[in-house]
């Protein structure tokens, strides 16, 4: 399995690289790997994941980030609406490292600098930290902050999403989870547009006349996608043009 396909994936990983001086993080990736994490849940600003290892009974995990305080809250507010293009990219899912860069002047850390940073415990005998069961879990976090960037000012304790639609008066709720695939969408009724009034508009339209613009879909996909290791862009090119 793949951790770390974003940028803000890869950063969350990489800040626990710099202080893993115990070398269990590959031993947690060994881990994630095969499926030792039976369950990994995110309440607010804690996690807590169950963990199988060498006892019968499942280890414990607990893990917390530092919260940020009012006046740090605020400054993130404002460094975002004060830049739309900022602004903008997190609202798309995406997390933009010039973000990370100007919190980081302020003395506002997104990703662990330390093990100061943040609070994690394991039921289990092992007195390093990280353990390889709380690796484990930073591992598959990862995947979920790969997903949604969202949840790393969550982990902080601030619901950004909730804070910009309070500052701007914006309706942003329905970006705070990733789309959906709705299985109600094939009962839509269905619609014969040629048979519509005004249909005869349509019926000398000359379809040639139009540009070829089937490459610039291709750019509405990142190149670098979630669901895919490598591009993804020629296997579509190649499913469309055989369609």
């Amino acid at each position: 399995m793949n951790f770390g396909q974003t940028w803000w994936g890869e950063q969350w990983l990489a800040a626990f690289n710099g202080i893993d001086y115990s070398n269990r993080l590959p031993r947690g990736r060994t881990y994630a790997n095969k499926g030792s994490v039976t369950r990994l849940q995110i309440s607010d600003t804690q996690v807590s994941a169950s963990v199988t290892g060498s006892r019968r009974q499942p280890y414990k995990v607990s893990i917390g980030l530092n919260i940020f305080s009012p006046a740090q809250q605020a400054e993130i507010l404002a460094q975002l609406t004060d830049s739309p293009p900022l602004l903008s990219r997190l609202l798309n899912r995406q997390l933009p490292p010039a973000l990370n860069d100007i919190l980081a002047q302020q003395a506002i850390h997104l990703f662990p600098d330390s093990w100061d940073d943040m609070d994690a415990h394991c039921s289990c005998p092992d007195w390093a930290v990280p353990c390889k069961h709380i690796a484990a879990v930073l591992y598959l976090l990862s995947n979920e902050i790969d997903k949604n960037p969202f949840e790393i000012f969550r982990l902080h304790g601030m619901d950004l999403v909730n804070a910009v639609e309070q500052h701007t008066g914006t309706t942003l709720q329905a970006l705070s989870e990733p789309p959906r695939y709705n299985a109600d969408w094939h009962h839509e009724p269905q619609v014969d547009y040629w048979q519509r009034p005004d249909a005869r508009h349509y019926q000398h339209f000359d379809l040639s006349t139009l540009p070829e613009l089937a490459e610039r879909s291709f750019s509405i996909l990142s190149s670098q996608t979630l669901f895919h290791p490598k591009s993804f862009h020629p296997i579509l090119k190649a499913h469309c043009k055989r369609a």
